[in-house]
């Protein structure tokens, strides 16, 4: 008989996902969206039951490990709804060993643990992640975090976290944020930002760069108020010229990159460490991880295929 564990992954939050892991070994990992063709989709109670069982082989099988993401932002509300729908649709051993991570804890493995190194930083930086514990009050929650990672134990080095009731908004994920919704509002399209700041001039808007002190970001003033000028700024709207929207697409790449590069020889200088694996939605910019790999002080960059919260299921499965 066959006693190697069945260990499932869910992240049901945005960009939901789900991995099936057979022991070590990966036997598929997919994100909802390739499913239903609907661009981000976020992971609702049922789709288990509706939407993985119907189409994925081996979710049949009794269930010796679960582990989910915890939740963030309203998701926290269909908790309850999740696990019921779970209950009756998947088989658990009577044994079975069930646990929620966080978000960013997710992003530690699943990037870590896939890259070759032996010991390495791991950043996860996105706009906002989801509480650091269980326990933690909903309105506190890490904008980035950064560990200390070998094949034994992880480390916490630092974190910068997000504070709902806080006078302005902080962090690197939530500048680039900002920056995509003053230029092309909606949901994803932080890679078109990445795309167009090619076509303008970083200095034609005199901006400074953002303010980094040790893991620390902050978005100065000046940056806010210019990105609360949506008319000013939204790619094809009748007030925004292409040389406007891209000279401000150019300008705040340039300020991410930077920043970004700070937080690494922060990282670089207080470790002493060759190996950085990087994750979160900040991880998607492939124009500041060449960047990162070009200038920066780590000999070798590691970004798992999947760094945004799609990776985070197989994070959760290992």
């Amino acid at each position: 008989m066959d006693d190697t564990p069945v260990v499932l992954g869910i992240n049901r939050a945005r960009d939901a996902s789900i991995c099936l892991m057979h022991g070590a070994h990966v036997q598929w990992a997919i994100q909802k969206e390739r499913l239903t063709r609907h661009r981000h989709h976020w992971g609702r109670p049922g789709d288990v039951r509706d939407l993985y069982l119907p189409r994925l082989p081996g979710l049949e099988r009794p269930i010796d490990v679960m582990v989910e993401c915890a939740a963030f932002g309203h998701d926290t509300n269909l908790l309850p709804q999740h696990d019921v729908a779970l209950d009756h649709t998947l088989t658990l051993r009577h044994d079975a060993r069930r646990a929620r991570i966080p978000h960013h804890l997710a992003h530690v493995y699943s990037a870590f643990h896939t890259s070759p190194s032996r010991e390495a930083v791991v950043m996860v930086i996105d706009a906002q992640g989801s509480p650091a514990t269980a326990a933690a009050p909903s309105d506190v929650q890490p904008a980035a975090s950064f560990f200390h990672v070998d094949r034994e134990r992880i480390r916490g080095i630092g974190m910068q976290t997000a504070h709902r009731d806080a006078h302005g908004p902080a962090g690197l994920g939530m500048f680039y944020f900002l920056l995509t919704q003053a230029l092309f509002p909606g949901e994803g399209n932080d890679g078109k930002v990445m795309g167009l700041a090619p076509y303008g001039d970083p200095q034609a808007l005199g901006m400074p760069p953002l303010e980094v002190e040790g893991l620390q970001v902050g978005i100065p003033a000046v940056w806010q108020a210019l990105l609360a000028e949506h008319a000013r700024w939204r790619f094809g709207a009748p007030h925004a010229s292409f040389t406007n929207s891209a000279n401000l697409a150019a300008a705040g790449q340039r300020a991410f990159e930077e920043a970004l590069l700070g937080l690494a020889r922060w990282l670089h200088r207080h470790t002493g460490l060759d190996d950085l694996c990087f994750a979160g939605c900040a991880a998607l910019n492939c124009a500041a991880n060449d960047r990162l790999l070009r200038a920066g002080p780590f000999r070798r960059v590691f970004v798992p295929p999947s760094p945004g919260p799609a990776g985070t299921a197989l994070g959760c499965a290992i």
